[in-house]
């Protein structure tokens, strides 16, 4: 049946090891395309607009997928008459492949007396190999709020329901921590009071004691020392009457500058980095890098964060060929940019329950780990008065 959206999607539905999420995209947007002209000749106006040179007059449109372009599918093809056309590369998280515009590119200039290439991404960051315009969908997200707040919304469950979509997938425009305050951080705007509101809410969540025995417990006192803000989540220990932390010690929160960690942001200044960091005291400085315990857990929780298939970055931080300097007290340092947690939330709330979600994923690996366990245990041996003295 022409134009109906269920037969669209179903060649695109989930399958074991595969999570179509481009194309389900893709087919989704198209059919809206198809079957609101009233909208899709605004939304073609909205895009000639933004590219120079474009013949901007809009006549009868043409809509298709994965049309055959020689062996290479662009994702949406847009027929505008008089031999014009807008050739479409919709992406989500994935890269492009090598020289992927540029074979639509050489194709179009062959076959259409007027082509451009238009690829929408999820992030900017993607926006490479030199379409003739790029949009996020965060774009697309606020181009239809914009239109359907000047058009009757009965009948236009669709699109709300796309919006949803493109939310659930983290691609709608962000706040209340926003992209700009992010980007921005490094070059004045102060992030920090933001940071602090999210985390004096996240420390309320009944998960801190579930995880973590009441002994190992502190306060979750929001620190904000050597470039990072967060918490500190196994307590002190008390050893002849001296205090001593990070026997080992586990930190979740934001680096903000990673200068005293010797180590970069992921995205450089473009943003900081969520992160929870493994961190030893001076005592076992000598001792935890050639520890069969210590090498057994880093092999354990890199192997089981590579599964997990969700952006993180794994940062050994001994073996970081890249650093200038070798800061021993945090070895191990998991995370991904802010940019990239809080994409697609809208409220405080949700950015609360991205945080916890994150943090969830990641703690529960560490503290479920018997390698931890053990690490653990060797650890409070080895800084034993005891063992301190012999």
């Amino acid at each position: 049946m022409e134009h109906n959206l269920l037969t669209s999607l179903r060649k695109y539905r989930p399958r074991e090891g595969h999570d179509p999420l481009e194309n389900f995209i893709t087919e989704a947007f198209a059919w809206i395309l198809k079957s609101y002209p009233d909208f899709s000749t605004v939304f073609v106006s909205y895009l000639l607009e933004k590219i120079p040179h474009a013949t901007k007059d809009v006549e009868q449109l043409s809509w298709s997928t994965q049309e055959n372009f020689n062996g290479f599918y662009p994702d949406m093809l847009c027929e505008m008459g008089n031999g014009r056309a807008l050739v479409f590369e919709n992406k989500a998280w994935a890269k492009l492949h090598n020289s992927q515009l540029d074979n639509y590119r050489q194709y179009a200039e062959n076959n259409y007396t007027e082509s451009h290439i238009i690829l929408i991404t999820a992030t900017s960051n993607q926006h490479v190999q030199n379409p003739d315009l790029a949009l996020c969908w965060s774009d697309i997200y606020r181009f239809i709020t914009d239109w359907l707040k000047q058009h009757n919304t009965e009948g236009h469950c669709i699109f709300k329901d796309f919006l949803e979509l493109l939310r659930d997938e983290g691609m709608a425009p962000p706040a209340p921590i926003s992209h700009e305050s992010i980007q921005s951080y490094y070059s004045g705007i102060e992030l920090t009071p933001q940071i602090n509101s999210l985390l004096n809410t996240v420390k309320r969540d009944a998960y801190w004691k579930n995880i973590i025995s009441a002994p190992d417990l502190p306060d979750l006192t929001v620190r904000g020392s050597d470039g990072r803000i967060g918490f500190d989540l196994l307590g002190r220990k008390t050893f002849g009457g001296e205090v001593k932390e990070w026997i080992p010690g586990v930190f979740i929160g934001f680096m903000m500058n990673g200068t005293d960690h010797c180590v970069k942001n992921i995205l450089g200044r473009k943003s900081p980095d969520f992160s929870i960091i493994i961190s030893f005291n001076k005592l076992l400085h000598n001792i935890y890098p050639t520890s069969a315990a210590y090498q057994s857990f880093v092999s354990k929780i890199s192997k089981e964060i590579s599964v997990l298939n969700q952006g993180w970055n794994f940062l050994n931080h001994l073996e970081d060929k890249s650093a200038k300097e070798i800061n021993r007290w945090h070895p191990i340092h998991i995370r991904k940019p802010i940019l990239e947690l809080f994409v697609g939330t809208l409220t405080a709330a949700e950015q609360a329950n991205r945080f916890m979600e994150n943090a969830k994923q990641i703690l529960d690996i560490i503290f479920n780990c018997d390698e931890f366990a053990h690490l653990k245990a060797e650890c409070l041996l080895k800084t034993s008065p005891i063992q301190l003295l012999q």
